[in-house]
């Protein structure tokens, strides 16, 4: 992919990604959400409660599967429940219709991210307005995760959560995201072309700000046809010596909890990619997931 087809890309990205992300942001202010996530819809969900949680003074938002709060929340609540649930494909369909049932008959507030906003048998149990779109790009997990980035740096300037030099730097890293990223990749796409065009399998270890960024690769290597595994830099710790070829994402913040894990990677000689942002953990959050684009099919 030539660098104008990269810029046409992401600038279709972050547009519609920014819409989506104050439709969500208004949703919120009426009260915090419970944050949901099923199927390709985890990376838009861990980036919304990234935001929220790095935003708001550490205080972390409710964040589950569509599954367990269906089965472990929803029978038990006493109080009007807000939803934000983020649906990647037609695969989480049955468990969004079970979801949306749910919310009706206990008369919560809900909204469904998704890139299927016009699917008629979710249409039939809910109306337009409960969908907040993010068709219309060629990433829509990527789309997910802008507009949860938008989203929640718009939620905590409008509740007051934060008046600070971080939530100036953050805005106008949002307003520049397609001249700032479409340089980066197209400089830097090919420092994971090697290691991947030669794997067969692929281990993704990201820190826990990285989550979302680390699983939009994961799906991404997924549909190049790799056998992947992921799991966070501290579950990985026990079977290091067991790892394939690794892409490691994380942020110069969150090092030096990777001192064992780095140290045992290197006396296993094995081959590793790291993927190292000096930057702010919710900054390196959207600019690790843009490197899903390096593998665009």
């Amino acid at each position: 992919m030539n660098k104008e087809e990269l810029d046409r890309e992401i600038e279709e990205i972050v547009k519609i990604g920014k819409l989506a992300g104050e439709r969500i942001s208004d949703f919120m202010q009426s009260g915090e959400p419970f944050i949901l996530h099923a199927g390709t819809g985890l990376p838009g969900a861990a980036a919304l409660k990234a935001y929220l949680q790095g935003l708001s003074w550490g205080k972390v938002p409710p964040f589950l599967s569509v599954t367990d709060f269906l089965y472990g929340t929803l029978p038990y609540a006493e109080e009007k429940l807000k939803v934000v649930f983020f649906m990647g494909s037609a695969r989480e369909r049955n468990l969004a219709v079970s979801l949306i049932s749910g919310l009706e008959v206990m008369n919560a507030d809900f909204i469904i991210v998704t890139p299927l906003p016009e699917d008629p048998i979710l249409r039939e149990r809910a109306s337009s307005e409960s969908f907040v779109s993010v068709s219309g790009t060629p990433d829509p997990v990527l789309t997910e995760i802008i507009a949860s980035s938008f989203a929640g740096l718009s939620y905590a300037e409008k509740r007051g959560l934060r008046e600070d030099m971080r939530i100036y730097r953050l805005r106008n890293e949002l307003a520049s995201l397609n001249e700032v990223y479409t340089q980066l990749l197209y400089e830097r796409c090919g420092e994971l072309a090697d290691l991947v065009s030669q794997a067969v399998d692929i281990d993704v270890v990201y820190t826990p700000f990285l989550q979302s960024s680390a699983f939009s690769l994961y799906y991404k290597f997924l549909g190049l046809g790799k056998k992947v595994r992921i799991n966070d830099s501290d579950s990985t710790l026990p079977f290091v010596e067991a790892l394939s070829s690794t892409v490691l994402l994380f942020t110069s913040v969150e090092e030096a909890s990777l001192r064992e894990l780095l140290l045992r990677l290197q006396k296993g000689k094995k081959i590793a990619k790291l993927l190292r942002f000096n930057t702010d953990p919710l900054s390196a959050l959207i600019y690790a997931s843009f490197f899903s684009r390096c593998f665009a099919q």
